[in-house]
């Protein structure tokens, strides 16, 4: 799995859609002064990845913006030569998340398929998941 680009709206000081586009294979750096929002980033990678899109946990609560609004996290990724496009909104609405899944630019999954979809895909390497997935998060020691 590679990721391909990554897309915030309404992620904390993301009130204005940004993306991140043409992350290439092999190493890429996220580079940036202080307070510019790296971590946001690879907080709202987190949820899109590992967090359901009706879960209202306090990492999710997280990524709401001070003015409001529900947080909206895509990202693209490459997959066996396949292009999956990852959309979730996280709704403040209990119950009320979407996720949406497409293949090569056609609906592939949505709903509880498409988190069952992300769970598996997630799963780790001795468990069938990906191999070679690094994954850092600030502040947060592996237990």
């Amino acid at each position: 799995m590679k990721l391909c680009s990554i897309r915030l709206n309404n992620v904390r000081r993301f009130t204005s859609p940004v993306e991140i586009k043409d992350i290439g294979p092999g190493l890429n750096v996220l580079s940036a002064p202080n307070e510019q929002g790296k971590s946001t980033i690879l907080d709202a990678l987190h949820a899109l990845f590992f967090k359901d899109a009706k879960s209202r946990d306090k990492d999710v609560r997280s990524l709401v913006p001070h003015s409001g609004g529900d947080p909206e996290i895509s990202a693209t990724i490459d997959l066996d030569g396949d292009q999956f496009k990852i959309e979730k909104i996280f709704s403040k609405s209990v119950s009320k998340g979407e996720v949406k899944i497409y293949r090569n630019g056609h609906l592939f999954k949505q709903s509880g398929e498409a988190e069952e979809w992300l769970a598996e895909l997630m799963t780790s390497p001795k468990d069938g998941g990906p191999a070679g997935l690094l994954w850092v998060r600030q502040g947060v020691m592996p237990s």
